[in-house]
């Protein structure tokens, strides 16, 4: 209750440094995080002193258990109505919005019914916190690493000539919820040969072959919170010296990237540094995606670490290293860890082995 009443109070003043008498939060991900409801239908407006949860019956025994220091409201008939009845018991004049949360459907509904008040965009009010973990947060993160990482190894000597991809997927997504996650983070991603060069490829039917380069990307979740991992395996024991000069050059991007990892770092000099070594070996057109995402109740929130993020790292930030190489109709090769920002510089909090 005490850290949810600390995020509570850090709202309320960045509400008061922007000028905002109330938000109306929209994104479920925003709304556990500030009050632990673990449902799939609700609400926040937060005032300058006060803190609504609204949801509908449902769930009100679930935010009656699970919500500490907001006043939870339960709606009957639509959330704007509900929203006007509020706005208007606290006299709020100027009301913020999530601009990347909130539906075209709710925004019209409600400048359509709050006419004499003014709506406020606001970006990132919310996800800026969310971006520093608390030692919970990072526990939680780092079991649910553990319960990826256990699956994987479990499913290791599955990874051979002639199953197919969706068949590893399958069996490393029943280890990974029977071992106790209790729901993915994404779908599975299992692509072999000329495949991998895919980076988001789904599972498919393919059977693995001799000399394939397998690239699979994987998570888990523990309390609400993610893991993403990402390996790649050469199928047999002859690795042509094409694949070799990729895989290490794809290592070594990501080793200078995590070297740069420390406080105050800008983030878009993270990717550079991965993207430099990348396009130093000649494959720099092979790489077309960012080099790292932040990670925790969302799979993809900030830092972003990109070319154009205007990210600054912080100590307590976790995010994902993941520079790849991708020869289309040929291969892939893509090495994907997650590191937390201490106050010298980084951990690696995933530990499966990267040697080729």
């Amino acid at each position: 209750m005490k850290l949810n009443i600390e995020r509570l109070h850090r709202i309320q003043e960045r509400l008061a440094n922007n000028k905002i008498d109330a938000i109306f939060l929209t994104a479920l991900e925003n709304i556990r995080y500030l009050t632990n409801f673990s449902g799939s239908s609700a609400f926040l407006m937060i005032t300058k002193d006060k803190g609504y949860l609204i949801t509908d019956f449902r769930y009100k025994t679930v935010a009656e258990d699970e919500v500490k220091g907001y006043k939870v409201e339960i709606y009957k008939n639509s959330i704007i109505d509900e929203i006007e009845r509020l706005t208007r018991k606290e006299k709020v004049s100027h009301l913020g919005i999530e601009k990347r949360n909130i539906t075209l459907e709710q925004y019209q509904k409600l400048t359509k019914k709050l006419k004499k008040i003014k709506i406020i965009p606001t970006l990132n009010l919310v996800e800026g916190l969310r971006a520093i973990k608390s030692p919970v947060e990072i526990k939680n993160i780092e079991i649910a690493i553990n319960r990826a990482e256990k699956a994987y190894k479990k499913i290791n000597s599955n990874i051979r000539t002639g199953i197919s991809e969706k068949e590893i997927a399958l069996r490393l997504e029943y280890a990974i919820k029977s071992g106790g996650s209790d729901k993915l983070p994404f779908e599975t991603i299992v692509a072999s040969g000329y495949r991998a060069a895919l980076p988001h490829a789904v599972s498919g039917k393919r059977l693995l072959k001799d000399n394939d380069s397998v690239i699979i990307d994987f998570g888990a979740e523990y309390k609400g919170y993610y893991a993403d991992i990402t390996r790649t395996r050469f199928i047999g024991s002859r690795i042509n010296r094409r694949q070799r000069k990729i895989y290490q050059t794809v290592l070594d991007a990501q080793t200078e990237a995590i070297n740069l990892i420390k406080p105050d770092a800008k983030a878009k000099d993270i990717d550079a540094a991965a993207r430099k070594v990348i396009t130093k070996a000649g494959f720099g057109k092979y790489f077309g995606h960012g080099t790292g995402h932040g990670i925790g109740l969302m799979v993809h929130e900030l830092p972003s670490i990109s070319p154009k993020s205007e990210d600054i790292l912080k100590e307590g930030m976790i995010f994902t290293v993941e520079p790849g190489i991708y020869i289309p109709g040929w291969c892939g090769v893509r090495i994907e860890d997650m590191v937390l920002v201490t106050k010298t510089g980084c951990r690696i909090l995933t530990t499966l082995p990267k040697e080729i």
